[in-house]
């Protein structure tokens, strides 16, 4: 946004300054004492270094790689939790960009319950070479997820007792008119 923001050097500072209270505020002060023409980069950096985590791009990765699907955990959820590891492990540079599909489907084939129907069904495993973006599986896990619990959902209802059904009904008080 930094880059991207058309205005004067001087105008992202004092947006800056008015957006932050508190210590991050109490940082800023500290910079504009040393420097009073302190950059908008510097000013964000140091923030940065003051709160922001110092977790170093393996920690990241290993996060992500250590990543599994949680017992009861939905695909949908997992693969969610897992993209917020991923753009962590890309922010931090052990992930490039460019990498990031496939490795995003080799963690999702790695991490999700074996015999996963979703993940049978979707056929990931075969995707490997040509990975859909995020966008894409995450619409097509949630998808399926949908049309799986539509298919459980009318199972249960056809399978339900017999002694409720109309039929049963029928057939009762036939015999019992006998």
């Amino acid at each position: 946004m930094r880059q991207e923001w058309a205005v004067p050097d001087a105008e992202k500072r004092r947006c800056l300054i008015e957006s932050l209270a508190g210590p991050a505020l109490d940082v800023i002060r500290t910079l504009k004492l040393i420097d009073p023409g302190v950059s908008v980069r510097n000013c964000l950096e140091a923030l940065d270094h003051t709160f922001g985590s110092v977790e170093g791009p393996e920690d990241s990765y290993c996060k992500f790689l250590n990543s599994r699907q949680q017992k009861g955990e939905k695909a949908s959820a997992y693969i969610q939790r897992l993209e917020r590891l991923l753009q962590k492990a890309v922010m931090r540079g052990a992930v490039t960009a460019e990498q990031r599909d496939q490795a995003r489907l080799a963690q999702i084939v790695r991490g999700t319950q074996y015999l996963n129907p979703i993940l049978l069904h979707l056929r990931l495993r075969e995707r490997r070479e040509h990975p859909p973006s995020y966008s894409q599986l995450i619409k097509e896990v949630r998808e399926e997820e949908e049309r799986q619990a539509a298919s459980e959902l009318w199972e249960a209802q056809t399978l339900e007792p017999a002694s409720t059904t109309p039929l049963q009904t029928a057939s009762v008080l036939m015999v019992s008119t006998r």
